[in-house]
């Protein structure tokens, strides 16, 4: 019988209780293994749509981690076993099939048969990277400047155009306030704020702004939105 704590109280956990978990696991959506560092000790029916009861069985645990992943994963799962937590990480996998599958790994460490193991939760993420991918591209080799900023107007990320137009990398920028960088003056960097927030807000694109700029070598130019 195993106790969890309920407020002040500990309650035990009866066999109708572990009966629902078990459920509950046997039935999620997310991959669901336990495993003892090298071996799988447990894999609930969703992992069975990936890899094959044979295959599960006769590999270890990081043989289905890409190269690229293993060394990280490995340090991961050591930390894990000694009883740390670690935070969820993406990790790509690759089957015995050849397909290579992202997911979002989640450990935790657990005593299982009296020994220590550790549960693992997985969800696929594959078509999330690969939209992200696609987006990433596009970002990367539109002919347009495209910028993203928080609402403070600091800069989150830039593509390559802006790189080519300001002369700034966009590790240079990333975290710095758009009227800093550009080196405007406090009216047309308000007046920009502005302009930019009420598109926001009402969902729209913003047209008709041309302002004066300077490149990273003090070069003035005009930027027309």
């Amino acid at each position: 019988m195993e106790d969890e704590l309920e407020g002040n109280e500990l309650k035990s956990i009866t066999e109708p209780d572990i009966e629902t978990l078990k459920i509950i696991v046997e039935r999620s959506p997310e991959l669901v293994v336990i495993h003892d560092g090298e071996k799988v000790l447990y894999a609930n029916p969703k992992v069975l749509e990936y890899v094959s009861l044979e295959e599960l069985m006769k590999r270890k645990i990081v043989e289905f981690i890409h190269p690229d992943y293993r060394a990280i994963a490995v340090e991961r799962m050591s930390k894990v076993m000694r009883g740390e937590e670690v935070d969820p990480c993406e990790e790509l996998f690759v089957l015995p099939d050849g397909r290579e599958v992202w997911f979002e790994t989640n450990p935790t460490p657990i005593t299982f048969r009296s020994k220590r193991a550790v549960l693992l939760s997985l969800r696929d993420v594959t078509a999330r990277r690969r939209t992200e991918e696609k987006y990433r591209e596009f970002f990367d080799n539109s002919l347009e400047i495209i910028v993203v900023t928080d609402l403070k107007g600091n800069f989150v990320e830039v593509n390559k155009a802006f790189e080519e137009a300001f002369g700034y990398s966009r590790e240079e920028v990333r975290g710095r306030n758009f009227a800093e960088v550009l080196r405007l003056s406090k009216e047309v960097a308000d007046e920009v704020f502005r302009a930019y927030n009420k598109a926001f807000r009402e969902r729209r694109n913003l047209y008709g702004l041309l302002f004066k700029v300077k490149r990273r070598d003090s070069r003035e130019i005009f930027v027309v939105r």
